[in-house]
């Protein structure tokens, strides 16, 4: 594991140190870091990687080509239609499951690039703290959801100029390579609503109460909403205990995210002239939080709902180091080397 220290604290630096130069220079290092990362996707050991064998075995035995697909094709593993198709067009010219793997990396690392270039004020910083936060998760393992997260992250920009219709397309277009993206939905309408300070902390302060007193009734009805419906049973099912039991209250990410949308929304005055959308990323981080904290008696449901715009926290944290002057910047940086050291340790002892 040592390694993976030393590669995560070099790459830090160099990502500190060009993040001093021009915007021209920090795309070229951010073209080549992401070549990089799309390689090392490319190349993971199917026997570490759990789901990387499943995706594997269903592009080669159960995926059909472009003369012989349906849109009607049992398809195993997933049911996503959209992520049906990357396989169907690759299989028509290959059947080797790691062009598969390439293509899917691809994919995704063109998506990473768009949204790091169009979001990201210190976009390889940015980079760093997404590799080390989400990158394992969705891009070793759950592919699917990590394509269709950095596509509603893409349509960010809908959001904050409040074109709705664009927004759905985004996230409509998402659900068909993982259906989790419509959960992103709601999240749009927060910005039609004059958030001050104030209204977050009493927003977040209700859904500690309410996760506290009524947590059995929350169980209850997103239990009987999910048989009525045939919607993630898996996921709320308290018999399938390893996908389904959540630890409520005592789930540390919720004291954790609770704190970094606080820090966000009372440094506002520090970061938000730094970015349009800085109320996009403070309202979309409270969804995120409302949503964890609410289903917090439910493992996979929580964490599968908060962590689409979860994601906006690694676009706002380095937007402290650029409001740092003097020692602040100094320690805004080793907070921010912190913060990446302490998820790759998570990560890699999932």
């Amino acid at each position: 594991m040592a390694v993976q220290y030393i590669l995560l604290t070099l790459f830090f630096i160099l990502c500190v140190i060009i993040s001093g130069y021009g915007r021209r220079k920090q795309m070229e290092f951010l073209v080549f870091a992401l070549v990089v990362y799309t390689l090392l996707i490319t190349f993971r050991d199917a026997s570490v990687w759990s789901d990387t064998r499943g995706y594997m075995t269903s592009f080669k035995f159960y995926t059909k080509n472009l003369y012989d697909f349906s849109f009607h094709d049992t398809i195993a593993g997933y049911t996503e239609r959209g992520f049906y198709m990357i396989g169907v067009i690759v299989k028509t010219f290959t059947r080797n499951e790691r062009v598969y793997l390439f293509v899917v990396a691809a994919i995704s690392m063109v998506m990473l690039f768009t949204d790091l270039r169009r979001y990201a004020v210190y976009p390889l910083m940015v980079l760093c703290l997404y590799m080390a936060r989400f990158g394992f998760g969705r891009h070793f393992v759950q592919i699917r959801a990590g394509l269709a997260i950095l596509m509603v992250i893409g349509g960010m920009r809908y959001v904050t100029n409040r074109q709705l219709w664009r927004y759905l397309a985004v996230v409509v277009t998402a659900s068909f390579f993982h259906a989790s993206a419509l959960i992103a939905l709601p999240a749009y309408f927060l910005n039609s609503i004059a958030l001050r300070k104030k209204h977050v902390v009493i927003i977040l302060f209700v859904a500690w109460i309410m996760a506290s007193v009524n947590a059995t009734y929350i169980r209850k009805h997103v239990t009987r909403w999910s048989v009525q419906t045939e919607m993630a049973q898996s996921y709320t099912n308290m018999k399938n205990t390893q996908k389904s039991v959540g630890r409520g209250l005592h789930n540390p990410m919720l004291i954790y995210q609770s704190a970094l949308l606080l820090l966000l929304t009372f440094g506002e005055g520090r970061v938000r002239n730094q970015t349009p959308h800085y109320i996009t990323l403070r309202n979309g981080y409270l969804y995120s939080t409302v949503w964890l904290i609410l289903l917090s008696e439910f493992h996979v449901l929580s964490a599968r709902g908060s962590t689409i715009t979860a994601t906006y926290e690694c676009f706002f944290l380095p937007l402290f180091f650029g409001a740092a002057r003097g020692n602040e910047r100094i320690i805004s940086v080793i907070a921010l080397y912190l913060y990446a050291v302490i998820w790759l340790t998570i990560n890699m002892n999932k």
